[in-house]
């Protein structure tokens, strides 16, 4: 619910009233990763879902995924899964009869 806003660990530290350092132990021991990662992958599952399900615009997909603006998602994008994310799209948007 809250992919939009800029959230870090810190924030996620304050929420639970924990320190930053405790909550990094924390992921790293349970999740075996950390806050910032856990975080992006939550913001990119999001883009991959609306890039499948919608015709939404990439920097409109951006926004409403957290990232500041499109170049950003299009960069990340590519890294986590190989190929840009309009490519994705084309590949893999569910196809609605309309």
């Amino acid at each position: 619910a809250n992919l939009t806003k800029d959230i870090g660990t810190q924030d996620a530290a304050d929420f639970l009233g924990i320190s930053r350092r405790n909550l990094e132990h924390r992921f790293k021991k349970h999740l075996n990763t950390s806050v910032h990662k856990k975080l992006l992958e939550f913001r990119l599952k999001n883009a991959e879902n609306l890039l499948r399900e919608t015709d939404k615009k990439v920097e409109d997909i951006a926004v409403s995924s957290g990232f500041c603006h499109g170049p950003h998602l299009c960069r990340i994008f590519k890294t986590a899964y190989g190929q840009p994310p309009l490519s994705y799209r084309k590949n893999y948007q569910i196809k609605t009869n309309k």
